[in-house]
């Protein structure tokens, strides 16, 4: 778990100083997709004490397979979204509070009741019923690496994979979604 906690503090560090991450020395990298995701949980924990507040929300990133050929990773992938990088509509950002900024134009999703773990996959269905509101949204994304080709695939998960925030649109109600595709 020592190596976890030190993986989760190198990522911190760079992302507070806004320093680009440099791969990972060998005995920090995470092994694996599930350390990977244990080291994402220590960087959220480390973040969550400063102005970035805590997670309030995920994102999903390389969900299509061109972009999973392309990062060599076989399926999405999810990070953290910070509560002090969540902003309104209309808002001014600085390019200097980035290294890499990118922008993604996306539909946010605010779940009005939980999804339960299952076995199996979600229905759409089950999905569309969960959720409460739809929002028009912008995610920022930073790429915060020396050489992002050289890093590791689980590094990107460890560290949020790129996420940087969003800009929300005003909410639509969930019961305006539009139907099911079957």
């Amino acid at each position: 778990m020592e190596r976890i906690s030190a993986a989760a503090h190198a990522i911190s560090s760079a992302r507070l100083s806004r320093t680009p991450l440099h791969v990972l020395p060998g005995p920090l990298k995470p092994r694996d997709e599930a350390e990977a995701y244990q080291a994402q949980e220590a960087v959220h924990a480390m973040l969550a004490a400063t102005a970035w507040g805590p997670v309030v929300g995920y994102k999903i990133g390389c969900t299509t397979p061109v972009m999973q050929q392309y990062l060599g990773i076989a399926h999405p992938c999810a990070g953290g979204v910070f509560a002090g990088h969540v902003h309104p509509s209309g808002v001014t950002l600085s390019g200097s509070d980035y290294l890499r900024i990118g922008i993604e134009c996306e539909i946010a999703v605010q779940l009005a009741e939980d999804l339960t773990p299952s076995e199996v996959p979600f229905r759409a269905e089950d999905v569309a019923k969960a959720a409460g509101s739809y929002m028009a949204a912008i995610e920022i994304v930073d790429d915060r690496y020396a050489d992002w080709r050289r890093t590791d695939a689980p590094t990107p998960i460890a560290d949020d994979f790129f996420a940087a925030g969003c800009v929300l649109g005003e909410p639509v109600a969930g019961t305006q979604r539009p139907s099911c595709p079957r």
